[in-house]
């Protein structure tokens, strides 16, 4: 807790006429961080001091004096930067090196700017933001380096967003531009934190690349857009009335035809195996390599496993839509499997409904393969 009276005291030598200036009040509580700062500077213009800058300029916030002085002492913070760089790189002139570290003292905001160099990482980001809207290029550098992380983690999130080809790599560069644009947008008066605001433009940069690139068949973006509603709505009802897509329409205020065209995009080209996906374990061939060739003979145990999946698929269309993504995706038919608790993130559903709809389906499953006499096939007979 700080103490009034002591910071008073404290104060009162370098005073002239009520004022103290930015120089002494720093060398007084220069080892503090902003907020204590900040407490301390309330204290003395609660006891009419005043706090003024090299210019004579009032000071009401010790975090905006810093940004801005920051913002407008950017290319000489960039220029020391570079000239403290090719020091250490030549570390046998020591001439300049001196030379140097003189003219870095004698400059009286110098330090302050060389200081935010070496903590770079804590220059806040609506701080980047104002220097990116001002056309600063190192100020994009250091905010995509500064939001790594954020960009990064949201770009993972999107690696089975519907069936498309794209790598990590290319979610995250479009993240990037996403946060770019956050950037150039960004206004800090609207009093939401950066990380809340670039979220939104992330998320649509990562979208619209998927949707313009990563897909085999191109849909466009509002037709994408029906479709998760489509589907949302589908999951959502039960079982029953998953086929009843008048429900629907009804429940979107759209016609049923494009509720039959949502659910045939989604089935046929969102949520099917791709060309270029592998047969299955321990065979590299692709679906693409065996239909190309038609006078390829095919080995037994292709054969085998071609009947099986046939019989599989026939079993899988007899599920619910719900059903059948939740088998997919749990049992790694649809690229790695996933938890029960990944799962329900997808479809607004909890880990126990998975869980019991899992269970209900692999029951089901297991009365059809009885059925079908699948035991036949996996014996070899």
């Amino acid at each position: 807790m700080l103490d009034k009276e002591i910071i008073l005291k404290t104060c009162k030598p370098y005073l002239k006429d009520n004022t103290i200036s930015i120089k002494d009040f720093n060398n007084l509580y220069g080892m503090l961080n902003t907020t204590k700062k900040n407490i301390i500077l309330d204290i003395l213009v609660e006891n009419n001091i005043t706090l003024i800058d090299e210019n004579n300029k009032i000071i009401t916030n010790i975090e905006q004096d810093i940004e801005d002085k920051f913002i407008s002492n950017f290319d000489t913070f960039l220029e020391i930067s570079k000239t403290k760089k090719e020091e250490n790189n030549n570390e046998d002139n020591e001439s300049d090196s001196h030379s140097s570290n003189e003219e870095v003292e004698n400059d009286e905001e110098t330090p302050r700017i060389y200081e935010l160099k070496n903590k770079q990482y804590k220059i806040l980001n609506k701080t980047l933001c104002t220097l990116v809207q001002k056309g600063k290029q190192e100020a994009k550098e250091m905010i995509c380096k500064k939001n790594m992380n954020l960009v990064y983690n949201i770009a993972r999130k999107y690696l089975n967003y519907y069936n498309h080809k794209l790598e990590i790599d290319d979610l995250f560069q479009a993240g990037m531009m996403g946060l770019l644009k956050a950037a150039e947008k960004y206004d800090k008066k609207i009093n939401t934190a950066f990380s809340t605001y670039a979220t939104f433009w992330i998320k649509q940069s990562i979208i619209r690349t998927i949707l313009d690139t990563g897909l085999e068949i191109r849909i466009p973006v509002h037709m994408i857009e029906t479709i998760n509603k489509v589907m949302r709505e589908s999951f959502l009802l039960d079982e029953k009335n998953y086929n009843n897509n008048e429900i629907i329409a009804e429940k979107l205020s759209i016609p049923v035809e494009t509720v039959n065209k949502s659910k045939y995009l989604f089935d046929c080209i969102l949520n099917t195996a791709s060309l270029d996906d592998e047969l299955g374990y321990e065979d590299t061939s692709t679906l693409k390599d065996v239909i190309a060739d038609k006078k390829a003979q095919m080995p037994e145990k292709i054969m085998l496993e071609h009947k099986l999946y046939k019989y599989l698929i026939k079993i899988l269309d007899e599920l619910s839509l719900r059903e059948r993504t939740i088998i997919l995706y749990r049992f790694g038919l649809k690229r790695d499997n996933q938890t029960l608790e990944e799962i329900g993130k997808k479809y607004g559903l909890t880990r126990e409904r998975i869980r019991q709809i899992e269970a209900k389906v692999l029951k089901k499953l297991k009365a059809k393969a009885k059925k079908l006499k699948l035991e036949d096939y996996i014996d070899g007979k």
